[in-house]
This record gives C-alpha cells, sequence and structure tokens, in this order.
C-alpha cells in the first residue's frame, strides 16, 4: 500500500514537472520561427498565454507542422476544463497522454485514440470535438455546418462557408488550432465548462 502511494505520488509529480516544461505560457515573441508578419501571429501569442499552446525544446513553435490527436486533446483539455482535473496514469509504458484520453471516455469526448493518438487530427474530427463540449452530439457533417455558421471557423477557399470547403479530410495546423481556440474565446465559447 505504502510503495503503491508512493509511486502514485511519483507519476504526478513527473506529470506536473512536464506540464510545466512543455506548456509553459510564453509569447508567439520568443518562438524563433514566428514573427508578428505570420497570419496567426496574435492567436498563437494569445493561445501561448493562456497555456493552451506550447513550443518546443528548440524554441520553436512550427505553426504549418500537423496537430495529432493526442496534441489537439491536450490543447482542448486545457482550453474547456480546469486542467486539474485531468487524473495522472501509471506512465510506465502508456502513451505520453494517456491521463488525457482516459479523461475524454469518462466524459465521452469523441477521440479515437489507439494508434490515432499520434496521427494527424482530421479537421472534421475537430469540429465534432469542438461541438461535443459546447453541448451538441453532431455527426461530422453537422459539426461543420454549425461551426460555420457561427462563423467560428472559415473555409479554406475564401469566400466559400461550407462543408466541402471546409476541408473536413484534410489535417489541423498548430497555427489552425490557435486560431480556433481564440476564435472560440472571442465568441464567448470560454473556458472551463463543467459537467
Amino acid at each position: 500500500m505504502k510503495n503503491t502511494k508512493r509511486k502514485r505520488w511519483l507519476v504526478v509529480l513527473w506529470m506536473v514537472i512536464v506540464l510545466a516544461v512543455s506548456c509553459v505560457p510564453a509569447s508567439a515573441a520568443h518562438f524563433k520561427d514566428m514573427s508578428a508578419a505570420h497570419w496567426a501571429y496574435a492567436s498563437i501569442e494569445w493561445a501561448a498565454e493562456q497555456g493552451i499552446v506550447g513550443g518546443y525544446e528548440d524554441g520553436t513553435f512550427q505553426p504549418s507542422r500537423m496537430v495529432s490527436e493526442a496534441e489537439f486533446l491536450v490543447m482542448y483539455m486545457h482550453y474547456f476544463f480546469n486542467i486539474n482535473s485531468v487524473p495522472a496514469g501509471d506512465m510506465q509504458g502508456e502513451h505520453w497522454a494517456s491521463s488525457y484520453y482516459a479523461t475524454a471516455v469518462d466524459l465521452h469526448i469523441p477521440v479515437q485514440g489507439g494508434v490515432y493518438k499520434d496521427r494527424a487530427i482530421r479537421r472534421g474530427a475537430v469540429a465534432r470535438t469542438i461541438t461535443k463540449a459546447l453541448g451538441y452530439d453532431y455527426n461530422e457533417k453537422q459539426a461543420v455546418e454549425w461551426l460555420l455558421k457561427k462563423e467560428i471557423v472559415a473555409g479554406r477557399i475564401s469566400g466559400s462557408a461550407t462543408y466541402a470547403s471546409y476541408a473536413p479530410d484534410e489535417s489541423l495546423t498548430r497555427a489552425e488550432a490557435a486560431q480556433l481556440f481564440k476564435t472560440l474565446h472571442r465568441k464567448g465559447y470560454t473556458r472551463f465548462i463543467t459537467h
């Protein structure tokens, strides 16, 4: 029993250290690959200051890099839920985001997990996940259409706000993720929704 408590304490301590290192709020100005001329600079700066996104160990943000499902889930949990409510898991041999996935199952967040954890998340899946947090159990097409109608997202083709122009089968970039969370916040879909 004493050994189990010590092991859990060490796991919690390890997670706190990992979160502190990987999610240190920073300004986009501190990312050496970001300039104020980037289209998502203000959103990346805001999301970094809020602790929703972080940079890499080499000091970069890599705005064009595709977001994996696990990375998106962590951003999502930081935005919509009190991060302290995410349980610590037994990190030995587990995926780095396993505790987030355990919480996602408890909260019925529509993520795939398994081999999809480290694959680029589809924009359609992102739409469904976001609307689920807002209380809607939509299929992917309904979710995209709702987000387009509320002007939370836009099509990738300028002036076209349709399911097809949203490009649901394409991957989400890190810059697009920061923009999405900043837009949600600006539109009043605020953080720390509780269930």
